[in-house]
């Protein structure tokens, strides 16, 4: 991509977080996380009040305390237009949830374990709507195909957000607790997220 998003994390599992994280930075974005959605809420209300408002907040709906539903109303509430995208495990428990997450503009609900391509078409669509070209802008979508192509080839770059790893001991000991190849460009991986 031609430039990157600032881009908000929440969840309250550790291991989501992480993997979620990593392969944002691998497409060189900023990232933020935060383990609940109270402190998501006031992050957003504090950049929102600066020239700096996120870009994009991912969110997972099931967490103790204010869900991801929960938040997505609240910002709504709070006439931030900041992009939303969530995503479950338990979709199919809740057969409105997407209705109504799109209802309150939404850019999806997805299922997990999420397959990266949709998150690379959500960074996609992200970004076009910042640049005013919307889905339509054909130019952008041959961008992005050729930028899809170009990552596809290079190994991801991980960089430092407020997760950090100190050595490859932590690489190995993450490796095992998500199930996960720390490779996400490798077709062992799957191409699952989360």
């Amino acid at each position: 991509m031609g430039s990157s998003l600032h881009i908000l994390v929440v969840d309250d599992r550790p291991d989501s977080v992480l993997f979620l994280t990593e392969f944002l930075l691998s497409r060189h974005h900023r990232v933020e996380t935060c383990n609940h959605a109270i402190e998501a809420l006031e992050a957003i209300v504090r950049r929102h009040r600066t020239s700096e408002a996120y870009d994009l907040l991912i969110s997972d709906v099931s967490m103790p305390g204010m869900d991801g539903l929960a938040l997505l109303r609240e910002i709504r509430r709070r006439q931030m237009l900041v992009p939303i995208a969530l995503y479950t495990a338990y979709g199919s428990m809740h057969p409105n949830l997407a209705s109504q997450a799109k209802g309150l503009g939404c850019l999806g609900v997805l299922e997990k374990p999420i397959e990266l391509r949709h998150i690379d078409r959500l960074l996609d669509e992200v970004m076009s709507r910042r640049q005013g070209t919307g889905r339509q802008g054909t130019a952008r979508q041959g961008t992005a195909r050729q930028t899809t192509r170009q990552v596809e080839k290079e190994q991801p770059f991980f960089g430092t957000s407020r997760v950090a790893r100190t050595d490859s001991t932590t690489t190995k000991s993450h490796r095992r607790e998500t199930n996960q190849p720390a490779d996400f460009n490798q077709p062992e991986s799957g191409g699952y997220a989360l």
